[in-house]
C-alpha cells in the first residue's frame, strides 16, 4: 500500500518538536515523503522553494501565522488536504479550509500510532488509505 503514496508529500508544521518528529515518523511509515517544520514562515518558505506538490498538510492552529499559511498553501496546492491540530480547549469556529480538525493529545494522553492512522484516514477519506503500522512492519 505504501507504493501508492510514494509520490505524496506531507508538510507537518508543529512547534512541539517531539510531536513533530512523531507525526513525521508516522506519516513516513505510511508512505508519505515528509517535510517537517517548527515555524509557519519556515514551512511556507520550504513549500515554495522545494517546488514539490504538497498533498497533505498537518499544522498546529495555535502557531503564529498558521491561518494565513494554510490559506496560502491551499491556494498554491490544488486538492491539498489540511489536517488542523487544535488543542482540546480550542473555542470558536476555525477560519481555515481544513479537511479535518484533530485534537493534539495532552501530555498524559496515551495515543497509539494506529489510532492516529485511523484519525488521519477518516480525515482524508477520498485519498489513498494510509498504511497501518501492521502493514508497514512497525509497531506502536
Amino acid at each position: 500500500m505504501t507504493a501508492v503514496l510514494r509520490n505524496h508529500t506531507a508538510l507537518i508544521v508543529e512547534e512541539d518538536i517531539g510531536f513533530l518528529l512523531w507525526l513525521g515518523d508516522l506519516l513516513t511509515d505510511a508512505g508519505y515523503r515528509t517535510i517537517p517544520s517548527s515555524a509557519c514562515r519556515q514551512a511556507t518558505k520550504f513549500a515554495r522553494e522545494l517546488g514539490v506538490p504538497i498533498h497533505l498538510t498537518v499544522a498546529n492552529l495555535r502557531m503564529k501565522g498558521a491561518t494565513s499559511m494554510l490559506r496560502a498553501l491551499g491556494a498554491a496546492h490544488h486538492n491539498l488536504k489540511i489536517i488542523a491540530i487544535g488543542a482540546p480547549e480550542s473555542k470558536g469556529p476555525v477560519q481555515v479550509p481544513a479537511t479535518a480538525i484533530l485534537e493534539k493529545p495532552r501530555g498524559s494522553d496515551i495515543v497509539s500510532r494506529e489510532d492516529w492512522i485511523k484519525r488521519i484516514n477518516r480525515a482524508v477519506t477520498d485519498a489513498p488509505p494510509l498504511a497501518s503500522a501492521a502493514t508497514s512492519g512497525r509497531s506502536s
